[in-house]
C-alpha cells in the first residue's frame, strides 16, 4: 500500500509541479510579466 501511496503522490504532486515550474521558466523567457495573466 505504501508503494501505491508513493505512486500516486509522485504522478499526482511531485510530476506537475515540476511540468508547471518548467513551463513557468520557458514562459518568463519568452513573454514579459504583464502577459502571463492572459497566458494562464
Amino acid at each position: 500500500m505504501f508503494v501505491s501511496f508513493a505512486h500516486f503522490y509522485i504522478m499526482g504532486h511531485l510530476i506537475p509541479q515540476i511540468q508547471r515550474y518548467l513551463l513557468e521558466q520557458m514562459t518568463y523567457e519568452r513573454y514579459p510579466q504583464k502577459e502571463l495573466a492572459h497566458f494562464w
